[in-house]
């Protein structure tokens, strides 16, 4: 099926900030466990997994949309030094996707795209 340009565009403007959170967690929840933090690996292991979900569904979405995904750029990655500054980057990495998942909501309902809102 052959989706439409601008919500292919969006959909990998989100996908970039879903890759930098999904590479922000996999990173801060290694360190977490390196660091004998294990409570704080568990659940930001979690949040890797759930990024990783996130992205694979806009993945699929753009190959069915006969859109080609951009696995290469990363939007919002911001990688902390210490627990206060991870946990402040993670928060503000969800923000960044919260707005940008936001933004495509708006652009898919311009679009009548609701398959594509839905996801």
């Amino acid at each position: 099926m052959q989706g439409i340009k601008v919500i292919i565009d969006q959909l990998n403007a989100l996908l970039a900030f879903e890759l930098a959170a999904m590479d922000q967690y996999f990173i801060h929840s290694q360190m977490y466990q390196d660091w004998g933090f294990y409570k704080l690996y568990e659940r930001i292991s979690h949040e890797f997994d759930d990024e990783k979900g996130h992205a694979t569904k806009l993945i699929e979405r753009m190959l069915f949309l006969e859109g080609t995904p951009n696995m290469v750029d990363r939007d919002g990655l911001m990688i902390g030094t210490d627990v206060p500054s991870m946990l402040e980057s993670d928060l503000r990495v969800e923000y960044a996707v919260a707005q940008a998942l936001k933004d495509t909501m708006s652009i898919c309902d311009a679009e009548q795209d609701y398959v594509t809102r839905h996801i």
